[in-house]
């Protein structure tokens, strides 16, 4: 399934666990965690509109994955000289990526994130145009290589880091993807460039790197794991959690820039009131229903989502379900769903 058709994909019926074990949903998963932490929208789109297709973009995608787990670490280097004495899991996890930068003049890393397992991407981008790559399993070039050719208009064949590679062109001739494999991982290098030119330019210009340089060519808006527990209380100061909530458990964890951690700390709160005005519901509770509705509208008045709002739009699904809550309404993620058989998908809350 390539990304152009799982944006029309929409779950309609509920599935079990060994159906989503058979299920093969890395590039949902992917489309999933994009729809997550959306950045940098187009340039003269409003902020409504993007939160807006945005949101129900989110929603059809949460509800296509079934809540397949995202493991999203986003790397923090510990100083910015050369030399740097890195911390032991940033070096695995440096190590685990083809370590790739765009050479180019003016382009940048915006984020990194690695699944673990080999699997991660990585945006560049120079102020306007952004370049993405994907690493994955070696053994899953066949598939994606299939899956490109039937899905692209056009492909032509070069090489890329001293590899054999293919480069697809896609529908409107501005849409390029290239797929190589250096013996490690699949290798794939996407990004929408105003000619093909443009986009063989930066293409070519991606270099390996040793672990140094690749670590100290991270953003700065990432949190180091040192700092985790200290954000996640600050965090949590203006939101109210019920009773149990285990604000310990967020305090440890993977490595992810101040939005990822945002999205599990709300998320987790948001998650925690939802099962109880669930649970409230079926044994007919109406202090513990009441009480979950009116911390779930104070999510409009959370720091932390306010904070995510312009870089994503996570508060935006959290807003929706508050609002739902108030009024047992349903959400759209393709169709009408209840508050019960979505909020998991959509929140990322354990199943």
């Amino acid at each position: 399934m390539n990304d152009q058709q799982l944006d029309a994909l929409v779950a309609s019926t509920a599935i079990t666990d060994d159906e989503v074990a058979a299920l093969d949903l890395e590039d949902a998963e992917m489309d999933l965690r994009e729809a997550i932490v959306a950045t940098g929208r187009s340039h003269g789109q409003s902020a409504g509109a993007a939160r807006g297709a945005h949101r129900r973009r989110f929603l059809a995608v949460a509800a296509a994955v079934a809540a397949a787990a995202l493991v999203l670490v986003v790397i923090q280097p510990l100083g910015r000289d050369s030399g740097t004495a890195w911390a032991e899991a940033l070096v695995r996890a440096a190590e685990a990526s083809p370590l790739l930068l765009v050479s180019e003049p003016e382009w940048k890393v915006t984020r990194a994130d690695v699944y673990g397992q080999g699997i991660g991407e990585m945006t560049f981008s120079d102020g306007w145009t952004e370049l993405t790559v994907h690493w994955r399993d070696p053994d899953a070039f066949d598939r994606y290589m299939d899956d490109r050719a039937h899905s692209a208009d056009h492909s032509e064949e070069l090489t890329v880091l001293g590899h054999h590679a293919m480069l697809f062109i896609y529908a409107g001739g501005n849409d390029f993807t290239t797929l190589l494999h250096d013996g490690d991982h699949t290798v794939e290098v996407r990004g929408a460039f105003p000619s093909i030119d443009a986009y063989r330019t930066v293409l070519l210009s991606l270099e390996r790197v040793d672990v140094d340089t690749w670590l100290s060519a991270m953003p700065e808006s990432v949190i180091a794991s040192a700092d985790r527990a200290a954000v996640v209380r600050e965090m949590l100061v203006d939101i109210p959690q019920p009773d149990g909530f285990d604000a310990a458990a967020l305090e440890e964890g993977p490595l992810r820039d101040r939005y990822q951690l945002g999205a599990a700390v709300s998320g987790a709160v948001a998650c925690a009131w939802i099962e109880q005005w669930i649970e409230a519901r079926r044994s007919g509770d109406v202090t513990a229903t009441n009480q979950a509705v009116e911390a779930m509208r104070s999510s409009s008045e959370w720091d932390v989502l306010h904070e995510m709002n312009s870089s994503g739009d996570y508060p935006e699904v959290v807003w929706e379900y508050a609002a739902v809550m108030n009024d047992d309404g349903t959400v759209m993620g393709g169709r009408p769903l209840t508050v019960e058989e979505s909020y998991k998908q959509a929140l990322g809350c354990p199943r």
